[in-house]
């Protein structure tokens, strides 16, 4: 006779089985227009769109090319001298439209665990703020006369709301996969442990 001998799990046991955990939220998944960009153990960082279309954009353009037409123009016939207050205030108008334009970019948010930051980055600006100032995440449902929205909110200990993270329309996604963003936004801050 041979010692060989065949080891065969359980069928009953659920340790050697890994099951994917429900309610997860991974880097790379889109909730509605919310698309995440890190997910890990220390960080959520997460892309919210902006009011800026096609259709804004395009019309944002109008100045910024009205104002190198001028000052093309201007150079080429060499009529700087008569036209540079035109040309001038043109750039004013253009440099207007951009800082517009930039500021209805979308809104990147950076959740850091390690160092308990919340960063607020909107077009090319950005701003740092202290998260143990705050309290936790909140998602709540608001009703329109036609739609019902779900917001998800940042609280301060008395329960106020201090920023607006995202807005959704509740026929357009899963409750679910708020639910577990929000939970994997307090896992990282810890929030949830105080």
């Amino acid at each position: 006779m041979s010692d060989l001998a065949f080891a065969v799990p359980d069928a009953g046991t659920q340790e050697d089985i890994q099951a994917p955990e429900v309610g997860t939220v991974d880097a790379g998944d889109r909730i509605g227009d919310v698309h995440v960009i890190a997910c890990s153990d220390r960080r959520v960082e997460l892309r919210a769109p902006g009011e800026l279309g096609w259709g804004r954009a395009l019309v944002g353009l109008v100045p910024i090319v009205w104002c190198a037409a001028a000052w093309t123009l201007c150079l080429r016939e060499n009529l700087l001298a008569e036209r540079l207050r035109g040309c001038l205030a043109l750039s004013a108008m253009a440099l207007a439209s951009v800082g517009l334009m930039a500021s209805s970019l979308g809104v990147i948010w950076r959740f850091d665990g390690r160092r308990r930051t919340l960063t607020r980055r909107r077009g090319l600006t950005g701003r740092t703020h202290n998260a143990r100032r705050l309290a936790g995440v909140q998602v709540e449902s608001t009703r329109t006369l036609s739609d019902v929205h779900l917001r998800m909110i940042l609280i301060d200990a008395t329960g106020q709301e201090q920023f607006e993270i995202a807005t959704w329309n509740r026929r357009e996604i899963d409750r679910a996969q708020v639910d577990a963003l929000a939970a994997a936004i307090r896992r990282v801050m810890g929030w949830d442990t105080e």
